[in-house]
């Protein structure tokens, strides 16, 4: 099973977005998603090596239909398509 990592901007003030993705993450899929503050108005959402959620355009990843990703329980989170 890949490593969910939840980079995020903690000077920025992103910290409660990176909780509540990761809340959102556990309760929908059942994952666990490691925090890991850094700098540079960065957030993004990784699985294993590959990005599938990131701040772009100004913009957050917004829970919706497609994110957090609705997988059956005990999918691979490996196979979580990556965001464009």
């Amino acid at each position: 099973m890949a490593d969910v990592t939840i980079i995020y901007c903690r000077p920025c003030g992103y910290e409660k977005r990176a909780k509540d993705a990761a809340a959102a993450l556990r309760q929908h899929l059942a994952l666990e998603a490691a925090l890991v503050p850094a700098k540079g108005r960065i957030f993004q959402v990784k699985v294993g090596d590959s990005i599938v959620a990131s701040r772009s355009k100004g913009h957050f990843p917004v829970p919706t239909k497609s994110w957090p990703p609705s997988l059956p329980r005990g999918t691979d989170p490996g196979r979580i398509p990556i965001a464009s």
